[in-house]
């Protein structure tokens, strides 16, 4: 006791003195305090106590070891859900901080040309703009029980299925990924009305083994993940300004979803790799049941099976949907002589 109220925890006297000198119930939460074991964090709960005549008699001192829980609580409690540091504080053998190889989904978003908006943009406006834009991205993620990786300028990074084991973690992210570009895209809507040139954000999902853990040294801690599913992650965030697609997901990612609605855009042979991944597009409700995705379909059909009449089939639906970017990208390829569905992608 006399080392828990001695000069080293200054910050517990102040506590109790502010009850004593208010006569209030003081409560405080992640007190670090030092005793004989050396250094424990604390929640601190202090009462002042009565007699029957109403009189100050003394004050009454509950500390609750929450030293176990500090690491999971400060480390993660802007990168994970509640659930989610639920789940660590109930079960912390779940965290394995030393590094491990799991499977995991991959999110990436970027905004497009935000470079350019910044060199056009008072800074004080950029950076309202993009508190905004991470508040609700973030939120998004977090609700779908996902971990922030990393914020990176305008970009976001996002994994599920680590540090907490989920069983669903392809549909959780994919579900998520949509959301995101859902509230981005509403955020873009508002900032044109505003004046406010925003890009539309691109979005990458993709499924696959990587190692996860922390990297930094015992000093600092940044809990993330290294491995070629992430690389293939952030190549298909790229892709999309090339067919003009919103968000771009791997077959590795859509294979378990089978409750999303997603077209085709090809197999890709992302710069850098030899064996082509399938890829697809997420589709919005309204699109699902649309005449456009029935013929852009049967398009893709005649495509994949390299039959003569795929070019001219894309060309006739390119004419009747010009604003369709993926069904234009299709139809000039075909144009310039290339077939089938597998694109051998030249820039990132």
């Amino acid at each position: 006791m006399r080392t828990i109220l001695g000069p080293c925890n200054a910050r517990l006297i102040e506590i109790l003195a502010t009850a004593h000198d208010t006569r209030t119930d003081v409560i405080e939460y992640d007190v670090d305090l030092y005793d004989e074991r050396g250094d424990v964090t604390v929640n601190v709960n202090v009462v002042p106590l009565t007699d029957a005549a109403s009189q100050f008699q003394g004050l009454a001192v509950v500390l609750e070891d929450i030293t176990s829980e500090k690491p999971v609580n400060s480390a993660f409690s802007h990168y994970l859900s509640p659930a989610v540091i639920e789940q660590l504080l109930d079960d912390p053998a779940r965290l394995t901080l030393a590094g491990e190889k799991r499977d995991l989904t991959f999110i990436f978003t970027d905004i497009a040309g935000f470079t350019t908006l910044t060199e056009q943009t008072e800074t004080a406006v950029i950076m309202t703009l993009l508190d905004d834009y991470f508040d609700r991205l973030c939120g998004i993620v977090l609700e779908h029980g996902g971990t922030i990786d990393k914020i990176i300028d305008d970009a976001l990074h996002v994994m599920f299925n680590a540090p907490a084991d989920q069983k669903d973690y392809p549909e959780r992210a994919l579900v998520c990924a949509i959301e995101l570009w859902k509230a981005s895209e509403a955020l873009r809507l508002e900032q044109h009305a505003k004046g406010v040139n925003l890009g539309q954000t691109r979005i990458s999902a993709n499924t696959g083994p990587a190692v996860v853990g922390n990297v930094g040294g015992t000093d600092r801690f940044d809990y993330t993940a290294y491995g070629d599913a992430i690389n293939t992650a952030a190549r298909l965030e790229g892709v999309n300004r090339y067919f003009g697609t919103r968000l771009c997901v791997s077959g590795s990612t859509k294979r378990p979803c089978t409750k999303i609605a997603l077209r085709p855009v090809g197999h890709l042979i992302l710069k850098g790799k030899t064996e082509a991944i399938d890829v697809f597009e997420p589709l919005l409700s309204a699109e699902v049941a649309s005449q456009r995705l029935t013929d852009y379909l049967a398009c893709y059909g005649l495509l994949e099976r390299k039959q003569s009449g795929a070019a001219a089939a894309f060309a006739e639906l390119a004419e009747r949907f010009p604003d369709g970017r993926l069904i234009n990208f299709h139809a000039q390829r075909l144009t310039g002589g290339e077939t089938g569905s597998t694109i051998i992608m030249t820039g990132k």
